[in-house]
């Protein structure tokens, strides 16, 4: 049976894996048919943002394919062939077994012939319709691919695009330019276009109009999987004027599936006031941290005020040290020391504390735990004068020691030193991209346009200068940051990359003494062999992440491309500081390269290899990453908890305010909404009201509540300049009175039960 994109899901069992798996496929440089121009955009687009909804995405191990499954993400697989997308299918059936939901996109081209729907590798010849069983994958592969996993099992085909193989396919059978209308059992496929049609690319360089609308939809919060294609199906239908459809075939139930849950729809019921130490989340060998598994059960279960403490806590993303009265004649516990080797050692830098104004905790402290890499992590985003978003993640590492250079190396890697790192370096977990120099463009920061044959996006940026760099990129997001001295954006100092690149390692690689193909971006011998699919046929980097982080979580240090730095090349350490700085200035230097890249073999890409390039160089092995320092804060930290509601009466405001919000909350602040939002009430944490709400339009004005949290954590945290938003519309009450009073409990109640599972799915 098939339906336009409205009212479908399958039926999925209630108790299943929270695990979900995916799989993105980009196919464009077919060898013997017409190169399609955006599927590697297009699977980029929909990889990036699978990651961010927490998917463990299959990516290359060696001559196959596998999960990840410590670690959430989601690569592009690009331009694969028969053999490879017949390995890549069969890694999701192995992984899919028992998961929460299973993905799996493909853009490129299909076909159907004599009834059957294919996919189609990129060494496809097709010289005769029987040829099909033999050089394509049926879609019913697809299909069962992901039949293992106990919710969602979804197959998204951009692939009508057209027959590619037309002009020369002998048919003895018949064949069709988009693909036939099935009947699948217990899977949802979305076709990008309706059965026997033909799907658009879509403009070079960007995106097909159906990924576009997917990429629009996918990651909004509260919008069940029938809900996406809906408003898909009607953005194509209106970008293609009608020639395009969307089609959604599958057997559906009636529970919804999503990909970011609604807001809790129930009310709490007031409770009184209970203590932190009831309530605490969870402690283990004596000391109390913050458990993803147990929080998420406290925050289930707990009373409204008391999930409020826990959520005021995971603002910050802090461990949780329970405060009582210390006598004079005790001593605080100071942070250990990490010993990792003789030769490398990490400190643990001091906790950073904040006070918790909240009723319920009394005054609390709450403190960073230095030890979790995840937490380390920060996003720095703005917004270019042309509303594209800019971020830049960051990692940001301990302050350590190491041993620089190698014994066994080059003499430009010698004499061998210590090097200590004695403040809080945060860098760039990817090397920046070619999305994040076109913003630069957009923007009218840069003025040269490096141009790339193999894809923009998350592609690495290469043919840049040094100079390029110091003198258009950084200025312009230095200044798009507001010039903060003490938090500026620059390169790396030649000594931080090592430190970096080596992540407490003491061997050639971060890895250890070897690396392999499933571990970085880089020749067997030279310029054959490369470690991604189709890279034998033509060699280049890959997108940035593709590869698993080292122990600090950042990627691609060695191989992919050589990373510009800022010091002055010398041809030996003699002479280079030992405490991080860089090497002494001289005119007209080269500039030091570190790294290796796609073009070298495993010899050229470890921690220690180095080379001296002028700096004004422009080619296609060279990129770069970002660094800046990071500046703790001087002392504690307050976070206050307030609720604004949009009304003119006080005391109209406080019979709104739900009773437990007022009696667990010792900062309770009632102010007038925007004149433009006077029926929206907003609970405000730690940061300013942000009006632009995306999807308060679908609300009734009589029925809405508007949550936004601008959460102020200290520079460096993992939701620095993190923005979260959410809408709750409640449109059956019996009056408008009674649906502002109910719209804004359960928004309250949304924040206070769902804020800290979103930002632990966000630090996952």
């Amino acid at each position: 049976m098939d339906r336009p994109f409205h009212d479908v899901l399958p039926s999925i069992p209630p108790q299943v894996s929270e695990r979900r798996i995916a799989l993105v496929i980009g196919n464009s440089r077919y060898l013997h048919a017409n190169i399609l121009t955006n599927p590697p955009n297009d699977a980029r687009g929909i990889a990036l943002s699978l990651t961010r909804l927490g998917f463990f995405g299959v990516r290359k191990a060696g001559d196959d394919f596998t999960v990840d499954s410590k670690a959430p993400g989601v690569s592009a697989l690009l331009d694969l062939d028969d053999r490879r997308l017949g390995r890549a299918l069969a890694a999701v059936e192995r992984f899919a077994k028992g998961a929460r939901q299973a993905v799996i996109y493909y853009a490129g081209h299909g076909i159907e012939i004599d009834g059957e729907n294919y996919l189609i590798p990129v060494d496809a010849r097709l010289a005769h319709t029987a040829d099909a069983k033999y050089e394509t994958k049926p879609l019913t592969q697809a299909l069962g691919a992901v039949e293992g996993a106990a919710g969602l099992r979804l197959v998204i085909l951009d692939a009508c695009r057209n027959n590619p193989f037309k002009a020369r396919l002998y048919r003895n059978r018949d064949t069709s330019g988009g693909l036939r209308s099935i009947e699948p059992a217990n899977v949802l496929v979305a076709y990008s276009a309706k059965h026997g049609t033909v799907a658009s690319d879509g403009d070079e360089g960007g995106n097909s109009p159906f990924t576009r609308a997917l990429l629009a939809h996918i990651e909004k919060p509260g919008l069940a999987i029938q809900d996406i294609f809906a408003e898909v199906h009607d953005d194509v239908l209106a970008a293609t004027n009608g020639a395009q459809e969307p089609w959604l075939y599958g057997a559906f139930g009636r529970r919804k599936e999503y990909f970011v849950p609604p807001l809790s729809n129930g009310v709490l019921p007031a409770s009184p006031p209970q203590r932190l130490d009831q309530t605490r989340p969870g402690s283990d060998h004596g000391q109390d941290t913050l458990s993803k598994r147990k929080l998420q059960s406290q925050i289930a279960k707990a009373s409204l005020g008391a999930a409020a403490a826990i959520a005021a806590l995971l603002i910050l993303g802090w461990q949780w040290q329970k405060l009582r009265p210390q006598s004079s004649s005790e001593t605080a516990v100071q942070p250990s020391k990490q010993i990792v080797s003789e030769t490398s050692k990490v400190e643990q830098p001091p906790p950073l504390c904040a006070d918790i104004e909240v009723d319920i905790l009394g005054k609390g402290k709450a403190c960073l735990n230095p030890s979790d890499t995840a937490r380390r992590e920060f996003r720095d985003c703005f917004t270019t004068s042309k509303s594209t978003q800019v971020c830049m993640p960051m990692v940001v590492l301990p302050k350590g020691t190491y041993e620089r250079g190698s014994k066994d190396g080059q003499s430009n890697e010698k004499p061998v030193g210590t090097v200590k790192i004695d403040y809080h370096l945060a860098v760039g977990k990817f090397e920046v991209t070619f999305a994040d120099w076109d913003a630069c463009l957009e923007d009218g920061g840069c003025t040269y346009k490096p141009e790339t044959s193999w894809g923009r996006g998350q592609q690495p940026v290469h043919s840049v200068s040094w100079d390029d760099i110091n003198t258009q990129y950084l200025p312009w997001l230095n200044k798009r940051r507001g010039n903060k001295s003490d938090a500026r954006y620059r390169l790396l100092k030649e000594a931080e990359w090592e430190y970096a690149a080596r992540a407490n390692s003491t061997t050639r690689y971060s890895v250890g003494a070897v690396i392999n193909q499933s571990q970085a971006q880089f020749a067997r011998q030279g310029g054959q062999n490369f470690s991604y699919p189709g890279m034998d046929k033509e060699p280049h980097p890959v997108d940035v992440g593709s590869f698993p982080a080292n122990a600090f979580g950042l990627h691609d240090f060695h191989g992919n491309l050589w990373e510009w730095v800022q010091d002055c090349y010398a041809d030996s350490y003699t002479n280079a500081p030992s405490n991080g700085a860089s090497a002494p200035e001289s005119p007209n230097c080269s500039r030091v390269r570190r790294g290796g890249s796609w073009s070298n073999s495993s010899e050229g890409i470890t921690s220690t290899m180095r080379h001296g390039e002028l700096p004004s160089i422009r080619n296609v092995y060279n990129g770069f990453r970002l660094a800046r320092t990071v500046q703790p804060p001087d002392g504690p930290i307050t976070i206050r908890v307030k609720i604004r509601s949009g009304s003119s009466s006080t005391s109209q405001l406080e019979s709104l305010v739900p009773p437990a919000i007022q009696s667990n909350l010792k900062s309770v602040s009632l102010a007038p909404a925007t004149a433009d939002r006077s029926e929206v009430y907003v609970l405000d944490v730690g940061g300013s009201y942000a009006s632009n709400m995306s999807g308060y339009a679908a609300c009734d004005p009589h029925s809405v509540a508007v949550l936004s949290y601008t959460l102020n954590a200290p520079d460096g945290h993992p939701v620095f300049g993190e923005t979260i938003r959410g809408y709750a519309c409640l449109k059956d009450a019996a009056s408008p009175e009674n649906a502002r009073k109910l719209a804004n409990e359960r928004a309250v109640e949304g924040i206070m039960k769902h804020l800290g599972e979103k930002l632990l799915n966000y630090q996952r």
